[in-house]
């Protein structure tokens, strides 16, 4: 991600999609929690795992990268994965005519899940043995 965001610096006309995929079983749940939001008619979350991934990728370009939100579109594949593949999209070229098989993502159903750092690991215990 921080090599398209360096692209994208140097290549100020250039655009990025981000494609989110999903694995089978993720699949398989999503199918499963569809099935059951159509049979109880509520309003149940179903989890789509490479939108997701798609526009969690867009939000660090976007808000941690610095990137502009319009250079960066976030789209889905049914390629079989837990991944998101990155293109960069020189000016004039079109991302749609030249990939076939994405899917664009309506990101006002999807929202972003911020990056959450690591917990720290502490070694306390092998300090406190030494005194």
């Amino acid at each position: 991600m921080d090599q398209v965001a360096l692209d994208l610096k140097q290549q100020a006309d250039a655009k990025a999609v981000v494609v989110g995929e999903s694995s089978a079983e993720e699949k398989a749940a999503a199918a499963k929690q569809e099935k059951f939001a159509a049979k109880h008619k509520k309003h149940a979350k179903v989890e789509d795992s490479a939108s997701q991934r798609a526009v969690n990728a867009k939000d660090y370009l976007v808000k941690e990268q610095g990137i502009d939100a319009s250079r960066v579109s976030a789209a889905t594949s049914s390629t079989d994965g837990k991944t998101a593949e990155n293109y960069l999209v020189p000016a004039g070229a079109d991302f749609n005519s030249d990939v076939a098989g994405t899917t664009s993502i309506d990101e006002t159903s999807v929202k972003a899940v911020g990056r959450k750092p690591l917990a720290a690991k502490h070694h306390h215990k092998a300090a406190a043995k030494a005194k």
